[in-house]
């Protein structure tokens, strides 16, 4: 929704889909309409009940990939029978995990802001932009997806990736890079 509780986000002028809207805090996704702007300056605007905050400017970059959290640097992410990753539930070296994450940029087909993704697998919307995986400096060589998580919004990102053979064990720092600009690292534990 691009309109929570009153909350609206203006770039250059566009509803931007809120995620959440709190005290002191506002989470949303940048628009695809800016996808046009790369290297500019965007106008960024809260309002409140119809009353405009103060703007200010941000840099357009074509992505910004940030994985998720689930705090502690613990990485958001799900091990190959779907239960998430964390110290007392590592992931094998060469199993497929699940990493979740948005900032992917542009996708193909174009994205729609606040689009469900509703579609067969097959037709999800992709990210434009190259998608790579490290695993402790360790290098994924198999992506097996990388796009729009089913049956959620455009914008959430999800990637499916095997965890190398030679990739180092216990926690680990995993990070995700599209279109040349990687993520913080989050932890992942690996067995």
């Amino acid at each position: 929704a691009s309109d929570l509780y009153g909350v609206k986000v203006l770039v250059n002028g566009y509803a931007a889909p809120i995620l959440y809207a709190g005290q002191g805090q506002i989470n949303a996704i940048a628009p695809y309409e800016i996808a046009n702007s790369v290297g500019t300056l965007a106008t960024i605007q809260v309002s409140n009940n119809g009353v405009l905050g103060n703007a200010y400017s941000e840099k357009v970059v074509a992505t910004s990939p940030g994985m998720f959290s689930l705090g502690n640097s613990q990485g958001a992410i799900l091990n190959a029978d779907e239960t998430i990753n964390g110290p007392t539930n590592a992931a094998a070296r060469g199993s497929v995990v699940a990493l979740y994450a948005s900032g992917e940029g542009q996708l193909n087909p174009a994205g729609v802001d606040g689009s469900l993704a509703n579609e067969p697998l097959a037709g999800l919307p992709r990210p434009v932009a190259a998608v790579s995986v490290s695993f402790g400096g360790v290098q994924a060589t198999n992506i097996t997806y990388a796009g729009t998580v089913p049956t959620s919004f455009e914008g959430f990102f999800q990637v499916n990736v095997q965890i190398p053979d030679n990739a180092p064990t216990g926690t680990i720092p995993v990070v995700l890079t599209v279109g040349g600009t990687s993520s913080l690292p989050q932890n992942i534990v690996v067995k």
